[in-house]
C-alpha cells in the first residue's frame, strides 16, 4: 500500500485519502501520519501542501473520485539523484546524547551544518535517520516512553485453553485476546473461537470499551486478520480493520516482523497474563467460553489492582489517575462488522457474492468494484463511490436486480408491469388502455400477458392516435385479441367485421338444424346413414 520510504512513487488514491484525513483533517504529526500509511515524510508534506493550496475543505476533498482528485492534488514528488555527503561522527554524537540529559539531536545537526557549510549536508530529518540506525547497528535496546493514552498494544497470546462440549465430549482450543494500554499497562483479556477477522474485530472493540476511550495509536502484531499482506516497510492493513479504525478514530501502526521491542509492552503482558491468570486456570475445566471468560475476568481485575514492585499505585490507579482523562471518547455507534470483497462485474452486470449475485449499473460491465457485506446488505464501490446498495440474500443462487441498473433494452424486455404497461396505453387513449386491460385481465399467465401487451403496443407505433382509438374499438368487439388481429384492423379499415359468418344464415343439403338436433333420438339405421 503506498509508497517505499525514500521513494517518490505515486501514492495509491485511497492513500492519499488517509493523508488527507490524518494529516490535513485531524492535524497529526508528519511522522506519525507517514508511519501509519507507510509512505515517505516527503509525500505526507507534498499532499499536504498541495491539499492547503487548492482552497478547499477536507470534507470536499474525500468527497471527489480519484480522477478528480488525482487532478487536484497532482501526482508524488521525486527526490533528485543521491549526492556525496559528509557524515557526522555517530559515536561522538551518541556519547553527546548520553551525557547530557538536555542535548538534542537538534542542536548537534545545527553544528554539524555550521561545519560543513562548504559540503553537501544531511537535511535534519536524514540526520535523524542515520543516528537511529547507528543506534540500531549497535544492538541495544532503546527504551521507549509512552504519552498517556497515545498506544494500544493488541495480540492473541499464544497459549490456548482447552474447552469441552458437555454433550459430545469435543474439545476445542480457545484463543485468549489480549490489549494493553502503553503509559499504565492497565490490560485487557477475551477468549474467542478463533482468531478469525470476525473475532479479531470484536475483540478490539470490546477492548476500546473496557477502557471507556480511543487510543491515538493501535499497535497490532503481523497476524492475517489485521495486515493483508506482511512487511516492515509497507504492510497492507486489512481492509475491515482499517474501516474499524477510521470509525474509532485511531491510526493503525503494525509492528515489524520478528521485531518483538516494538512491541514490548504487549510481549511483557503477555507473560503476567500466561504467570498470573492462565497458569492459574491450568486444574479448571470450561465447558463454554463465557465460562472461561468469566474466571478471566476475576482474575483480570486482581491483575490489574496488584501494586507494581517497583514503582507507586497499579496498573487500575495509574489508568484512573493518569490515562483515563487522556484517551479520546467512543464513537456514538458501535462499529457495525462488515467484510470487504474485490471482484469484476459480470457481463450481465452482476456481481458473486456467497453463492448469490446482486446487480450494479451496467456501466461497469468487466470493471473491478469492491463489496462490503454485513448480515443484513450489501453496498458496492467504484473509486470510493458507492454505486449499488441490495438486501443481503441468504438464500443460494438466487439474483437480486434493481430495474434502474439495467440497459433501457434489457429494462423494455423484462420490466413490462401492469402498472408501465397501462400507463403506456393511457397515452395512446382510453380505447388503448381498454384493451390493454382487458388482456391483462384475461390472459392465463403474466409471462405471456406482458409479451402479448407488449406486442399490441409495438403494432400501434407508427400510427396516429385516431387510428389507434378505432381500431382498439373494433378490437374490443372481438371474441379474442391478438397481435394479427390488431394489425388487419389498422392495415383495413374499411373492413366491417372480423367475426366468421354465422351457422343460421348458411344453407346446404347436408346441414340437419338445430330441430333436428332437438326432436326424437335417432334410430341405430339413421345414425350409421350419417
Amino acid at each position: 500500500m503506498g509508497t517505499k520510504r525514500g521513494q517518490g512513487a505515486q501514492a495509491e488514491m485511497h492513500t492519499v485519502r488517509d493523508i488527507l484525513r490524518l494529516k490535513v483533517g485531524a492535524g497529526l504529526q508528519t511522522a506519525v501520519v507517514a508511519a501509519s500509511c507507510r509512505v515517505g515524510h516527503t509525500s505526507v508534506r507534498h499532499y499536504a501542501r498541495r491539499a492547503y493550496a487548492s482552497g478547499k475543505t477536507v470534507a470536499e476533498l474525500l468527497a471527489m473520485d480519484d480522477t478528480t482528485l488525482r487532478a487536484t492534488l497532482g501526482h508524488g514528488c521525486r527526490r533528485g539523484a543521491g549526492k556525496q555527503i559528509a557524515a557526522d561522527n555517530w559515536a561522538t554524537v551518541r556519547l553527546e546524547m548520553a551525557c547530557r540529559k538536555d542535548m538534542t539531536l537538534q542542536l548537534l545537526w545545527e553544528e554539524y551544518r555550521q561545519r560543513e557549510q562548504l559540503q553537501q549536508t544531511y537535511s535534519y530529518s536524514q540526520y535523524c535517520a542515520h543516528y537511529r540506525a547507528f543506534c540500531k547497528s549497535l544492538s541495544r535496546s532503546l527504551r521507549q516512553v509512552y504519552k498517556a493514552g497515545e498506544r494500544m498494544l493488541v495480540d492473541f497470546c499464544g497459549v490456548t485453553v482447552p474447552i469441552i462440549n458437555r454433550e459430545t465430549g469435543e474439545v476445542s482450543e480457545a484463543e485468549i485476546f489480549l490489549a494493553t494500554l502503553g503509559m499504565s499497562n492497565y490490560t485487557y483479556a477475551e477468549a474467542v473461537p478463533d482468531q478469525s477477522l470476525p473475532h479479531w474485530i470484536s475483540c478490539n472493540t470490546h477492548a476500546m470499551e473496557f477502557f471507556g476511550g480511543v487510543t491515538e495509536l493501535t499497535i497490532p502484531d503481523n497476524l492475517k486478520a489485521a495486515v493483508t499482506k506482511g512487511g516492515g516497510c509497507e504492510p497492507v492493513i486489512n481492509r475491515t480493520y482499517a474501516e474499524w479504525a477510521r470509525h474509532y478514530g485511531t491510526v493503525i501502526m503494525p509492528a515489524r516482523p520478528h521485531e518483538p521491542r516494538d512491541k514490548a509492552k504487549a510481549e511483557a503482558a503477555v507473560q503476567h497474563l500466561q504467570r498470573r491468570v492462565l497458569a492459574a486456570l491450568r486444574h479448571r475445566t470450561f465447558f463454554s467460553l463465557a465460562e472461561l471468560n468469566e474466571a478471566i475476568r476475576e482474575l483480570l481485575a486482581r491483575l490489574n489492582a496488584k501494586p507494581f514492585r517497583r514503582l507507586p499505585g497499579s496498573r487500575q490507579s495509574w489508568f484512573a489517575e493518569q490515562e483515563r482523562a487522556a484517551l479520546r471518547p467512543l464513537p456514538q455507534q458501535r462499529y457495525q462488522y462488515a467484510d470487504w470483497k474485490t471482484v469484476r462485474v459480470h457481463q450481465d452486470y452482476h456481481v458473486e457474492l456467497a453463492h448469490s449475485w446482486y446487480s450494479v449499473p451496467h456501466e461497469l460491465v468487466g470493471r473491478q468494484v469492491q463489496v462490503r457485506y454485513t448480515w443484513t446488505t450489501v453496498e458496492v464501490f467504484h473509486e470510493e463511490q458507492r454505486v449499488a446498495s441490495h438486501r443481503r440474500s441468504h438464500r443460494k443462487f438466487q439474483r437480486v436486480t434493481s430495474d434502474g441498473h439495467m440497459p433501457p433494452a434489457h429494462r423494455e424486455f423484462t420490466g413490462g408491469t401492469a402498472q408501465r404497461l397501462l400507463k403506456r396505453a393511457q397515452y395512446l387513449g382510453p380505447q388503448v388502455q381498454a384493451c390493454i386491460d382487458r388482456v391483462l385481465r384475461e390472459a392465463p399467465h403474466p409471462a405471456f400477458t406482458y409479451k402479448l401487451c407488449q406486442g399490441l403496443l409495438a403494432v400501434l407505433h407508427g400510427y396516429t392516435r385516431e387510428q389507434a382509438r378505432v381500431a382498439c374499438t373494433r378490437a374490443m368487439t372481438l371474441p379474442v385479441l391478438s397481435v394479427k388481429r390488431l394489425r388487419a384492423l389498422l392495415e383495413h379499415p374499411e373492413r366491417e367485421t372480423m367475426a366468421p359468418p354465422s351457422l343460421p344464415g348458411m344453407v346446404h343439403e347436408n346441414l340437419r338444424g338445430a330441430e333436428y338436433y332437438g326432436g326424437a333420438a335417432t334410430t341405430a339405421g339413421e345414425v350409421a346413414t350419417c
